[in-house]
C-alpha cells in the first residue's frame, strides 16, 4: 500500500538545517530526483561547495536525475562552457550515466519567469526544496556552502508540489523543442552554404 503524505509547507531560515534537508532529500532513496538551476553561477557554487554531483553519481544509475540550467544573456559566457558531467564507467560502474542535464543560453526563449538565485530540487514529484542563495557576497570569501543559504521553502505533498513539477517538465521539453529548431536552422545552413561552394566550383 503507497504511503500517504500529509501535506505540509514549511520555511527555513537556518542554512544549516537547509544543507541537511538538502542532503537528506537526495539521499531519501527516490525514484527520480530533479534540479532547476536558476543559473549557471548557482550550478557552480552547488558543485564547488556541496559537490552535489558526486552524491548524485553516488547512485549508480538506480535513480533518474535531471538537472536543468537555465542562464540570462548577460552571464559571463565561461560558465556554461566550464559545466561538464563525467559519465565515464570509472564514475558510473553500471557503466551507464544516471545524470541528463539541459542548458537554454536564453532564458527569454522560454514563457517562464524562475526566481533569481535559486535551486529547487524535487524527489518523485511529491517533494520540493525551493533554495534562495544570497549572492551579495564576494566569492572569494565563501569556502562553505552554508554561507551563500539565505532561506529555503521545503513542500510535501503531490498537490503543493505540483506547480514546481510542471513549469520544470514544460522547461525541460521546451529547451528540447528550442534545440531541435536550432540544428535544424544549422543543417539548413550548411546545406546553402554547400550548394553555394559546388556552384562556384563546378566539378
Amino acid at each position: 500500500m503507497e504511503k500517504i503524505e500529509t501535506p505540509q509547507l514549511k520555511v527555513l531560515v537556518n542554512p544549516f538545517e537547509i544543507q541537511n534537508m538538502l542532503i537528506n532529500l537526495l539521499r531519501s532513496n527516490p525514484k527520480e530526483i530533479w534540479l532547476l538551476f536558476s543559473s549557471h553561477i548557482i550550478f557552480e557554487y552547488t558543485q564547488r561547495l556541496f559537490n552535489i554531483l558526486t552524491i548524485l553519481q553516488s547512485f549508480q544509475g538506480k535513480i533518474s536525475v535531471r538537472i536543468l540550467l537555465l542562464t540570462a544573456n548577460d552571464e559571463p559566457k565561461k560558465h556554461s562552457e566550464q559545466i561538464q558531467i563525467d559519465t565515464s564507467k570509472d564514475n558510473v560502474p553500471s557503466g551507464k550515466s544516471n545524470i541528463e542535464l539541459r542548458k537554454i543560453e536564453n532564458t527569454k526563449l522560454t514563457n517562464y519567469e524562475v526566481l533569481q538565485d535559486t535551486l529547487i530540487a524535487m524527489c518523485d514529484r511529491s517533494k520540493s526544496l525551493t533554495i534562495k542563495f544570497n549572492q551579495e557576497k564576494d566569492d572569494a570569501s565563501v569556502d562553505i556552502f552554508t554561507q551563500l543559504i539565505e532561506s529555503a521553502i521545503y513542500t510535501v505533498g503531490k498537490e503543493p508540489v505540483m506547480p514546481n513539477v510542471l513549469m520544470f517538465e514544460r522547461l525541460w521539453y521546451q529547451i528540447k523543442l528550442i534545440q531541435n529548431v536550432e540544428d535544424s536552422v544549422n543543417l539548413q545552413k550548411e546545406f546553402v552554404n554547400l550548394a553555394a561552394h559546388e556552384l562556384r566550383n563546378p566539378i
